[in-house]
C-alpha cells in the first residue's frame, strides 16, 4: 500500500502546475520499501504500513521524507529527458531556452539534500523517542543517503 498518492507527492515538492503528478506514480513503492522501510525498520514500518493513524507523530516526518526520496529517484532518472524534449527548460523572459547540465546538476542537488534532511529528521525523531515506538528497533535502523547503499545511522 503506498503510503502518499503521486498528487500528495507534488504537492509537498512543487509547485509547478504543469508537472502531472504521475511523474511521481512509478517510483513511490521503491522509495517507500527501498528509503522509508530501513529508517522505520520492518516491523515498525509494517505496523504503519497497516494503520497510519496509529502512528500520528510519525506522519509528518515519513510524508517530507518520502515524497522528497521519490522525487530524486523520479527526477534523477527523467528530468532532464521528459520535463521537454530540449531537457530542462529557463523561462527567465518571454523566450525560453534550455538549461545546462549544471542547472540540472544543482536541482537534484537540492532535492537530495532535502530528501536527506528529511530522512535524518525521522531518523533523529525515532532514535530520540525509542521508548514510544516499541516496534521501532534501534540496532536496524539504516540510511545511506549518498551512495543509495545502508549502513547504521
Amino acid at each position: 500500500m503506498a503510503l502518499l498518492t503521486s498528487t500528495q507527492i507534488k504537492a509537498i515538492v512543487s509547485i509547478e502546475a504543469a508537472l502531472d503528478p504521475s511523474f511521481f506514480a512509478l517510483n513511490i513503492d521503491y522509495a517507500q520499501t527501498e528509503i522509508i522501510k530501513p529508517i522505520l525498520t520492518e516491523a515498525l514500518y509494517t505496523a504503519y504500513v497497516a494503520s497510519p493513524v496509529t502512528y500520528p507523530a510519525l506522519t509528518p516526518y515519513i510524508n517530507n521524507a518520502l515524497a522528497y526520496a521519490c522525487a530524486f529517484i523520479s527526477y534523477e532518472k527523467d528530468l532532464e529527458r521528459n520535463i521537454s524534449n530540449q531537457g530542462i527548460m529557463e523561462n527567465n523572459t518571454q523566450y525560453s531556452k534550455s538549461s545546462s547540465e549544471t542547472s540540472a546538476t544543482r536541482i537534484l542537488a537540492k532535492i537530495k539534500q532535502r530528501e536527506f534532511d528529511y530522512c535524518k529528521s525521522l531518523g533523529d525523531f525515532l532514535i530520540a523517542n525509542a521508548e514510544d515506538y516499541p516496534l521501532f528497533v534501534l540496532d536496524e535502523i539504516c540510511y545511506s543517503p549518498n551512495f543509495r547503499r545502508f549502513f547504521t545511522i
